[in-house]
C-alpha cells in the first residue's frame, strides 16, 4: 500500500471529519481577601476563561484519540452572569502533525495562561456532542433541575447555576478543573559546564596569582514541595561537579571532586516577588598560594563553607517563554578544612552571591543559567567568578 493510499485511509476514518462536539468553559472568581487585586480592570478573566478552555481540550482525549486531535472550528461566545463567567465553542477531530500536535498545542496554550495570575474559586471545562438547552438563555437561571459537581474545593456561594442539560453524567465531573489529579512535588536532573578565575592575593607578602578551573561536567538533581494554593514551598538541589585546573603559567592541576547542596523555604507574594531563606553546604578546592612563600609547590586544598542564605526570585512572560531567575547573597558561619594551612593559622570566611536564569523550552525540557561568586578572606584574600551554562529535564 502506497503512502497516499495510507494518507486517504486515515482521512476517510469516521474519526478524523465526521466527529464533531461542542466545549464549555466556566469559573468563578474571588472577590474579597487576599486575591482582591483579581478585580483589577486590567485583567481579561475572559481571556483567561477561553485559553483555559483551549488549554484543557487540547489534552481532552474523550472524542480525539490516537493520531486525532481536537481543533476548533468556530468562536468562542461568552457571557457574564454576576461574577460567574462562561464560554462555549465547537471543535472537530483532526489528523496531527510536526507543528501541530497534542504536545504542541496545550504547550502553547499553557504558556499563554502563565501570564495570568488568576485564582477562580470554581473553574471547570467539559464536553457535550449536543448544545445544551440553550445554555446562554436566562430560562435557565431559573431552572429547577440543579446539578451538583464535587469539587476538591470547599468554598461555598450563593445563586449556584448549574450549566449543563440532562444529558450530563458523571463525565462532566470527571473532566473538571477542580478534579484533575494534582501533585505538589517537582523533580528534575540538570547538566552544566561551567568555567571559574581564582584571584589569589597574599597581602603581607605581596603575592597575586591567577588560576583557572573549568567543570566540563556538573550533574544535579532538584526537588520541590509546594502547597495547593501555591503561597509557599520548599525546595532543594544537590550536584556533584568534575574539575580541572591550571595555574597562570598553564601549570595543570589536580582538582578533587566540587560538592554542593542546598535547601530553601519559599514565599510567593507574587510572581515577581518571592523570597526565600535557607542554607547551603559547598565542598571544594582552593590553591595553595599562600605557602608559595614557603618553597612549596603550588597545589589544593579542600574547604567545607556552611551558609545562610537570603533571597528572591521572579517568573514572568518575554519572548513567549517563561523566564524564571534568582539572585541570592550568603554568608559563611562556619567553616572547615581538609588541612590547615602552611604558612598560617586563619581560617577562610566570607560571603557569596549567586545569579541564576532558566526558561522552559518544552514541559519538560529547560535550559539554564549561573553565574557564582566568592569573596573570601583567611590566608589569602581570594576572589573566585564562575560562569556556567547547561540544560536539565523535569521528570515530574
Amino acid at each position: 500500500m502506497s503512502f497516499s493510499q495510507v494518507s486517504r485511509a486515515i482521512l476517510s476514518m469516521p474519526n478524523s471529519r465526521t466527529v464533531q462536539f461542542y466545549a464549555f468553559s466556566e469559573a468563578k472568581f474571588y472577590k474579597t481577601g487576599k486575591n482582591f487585586q483579581h478585580l483589577k480592570e486590567k485583567i481579561n478573566k475572559k481571556k483567561w476563561l477561553i485559553l483555559n478552555g483551549d488549554y484543557q481540550i487540547s489534552k481532552n482525549k474523550e472524542y480525539c484519540r490516537g493520531a486525532f486531535i481536537p481543533k476548533m472550528i468556530g468562536k468562542w461566545k461568552c457571557r457574564k452572569n454576576s461574577d460567574i463567567y462562561s464560554c462555549y465553542n465547537k471543535y472537530a477531530c483532526k489528523l496531527a502533525n510536526i507543528k501541530s500536535n497534542r504536545e504542541t498545542e496545550s504547550s502553547k496554550y499553557h504558556y499563554l495562561l502563565l501570564k495570568f495570575n488568576l485564582k477562580p474559586l470554581k473553574a471547570k471545562v467539559w464536553t457535550s456532542k449536543t448544545l445544551p438547552l440553550s445554555i446562554f438563555s436566562k430560562q435557565l437561571l431559573s431552572e429547577k433541575r440543579k446539578y451538583k459537581y464535587k469539587y476538591k474545593y470547599k468554598y461555598k456561594y450563593k445563586n449556584d447555576v448549574a450549566l449543563a442539560s440532562s444529558r450530563a453524567d458523571k463525565k462532566v465531573q470527571e473532566n473538571t478543573i477542580s478534579n484533575s489529579k494534582y501533585s505538589p512535588w517537582n523533580f528534575s536532573m540538570f547538566y552544566m559546564y561551567s568555567s571559574g578565575t581564582f584571584l589569589d592575593n597574599v597581602t603581607n607578602q605581596g603575592i597575586k596569582a591567577t588560576a583557572n578551573q573549568t567543570s566540563p561536567l556538573t550533574i544535579g538533581q532538584a526537588l520541590s514541595y509546594k502547597d495547593k494554593e501555591n503561597n509557599y514551598s520548599y525546595s532543594g538541589s544537590f550536584y556533584l561537579s568534575s574539575l580541572s585546573g591550571a595555574s597562570e603559567n598553564n601549570i595543570k592541576i589536580d582538582i578533587p571532586l566540587e560538592i554542593g547542596f542546598n535547601a530553601y523555604y519559599n514565599y510567593k507574594f507574587n510572581n515577581l516577588f518571592i523570597p526565600y531563606i535557607g542554607f547551603d553546604l559547598e565542598r571544594f578546592a582552593i590553591f595553595t598560594t599562600d605557602e608559595l612563600t614557603l618553597g612549596q609547590s603550588l597545589s589544593t586544598r579542600e574547604q567545607t563553607f556552611g551558609y545562610a542564605t537570603i533571597g528572591t526570585s521572579s517568573f514572568f512572560i518575554a519572548f513567549k517563554l517563561p523566564i524564571y531567575l534568582k539572585l541570592s547573597f550568603a554568608k559563611s558561619i562556619f567553616v572547615s578544612s581538609g588541612r590547615k594551612s602552611l604558612a598560617s593559622n586563619l581560617e577562610y570566611s566570607g560571603n557569596r552571591i549567586i545569579f541564576y536564569a532558566n526558561t522552559s523550552i518544552t514541559s519538560k525540557f529547560f535550559v539554564h543559567l549561573l553565574y557564582k561568586s566568592h569573596t573570601l578572606q583567611g590566608p589569602t584574600a581570594l576572589q573566585i567568578n564562575r560562569l556556567g551554562f547547561g540544560f536539565g529535564f523535569k521528570l515530574f
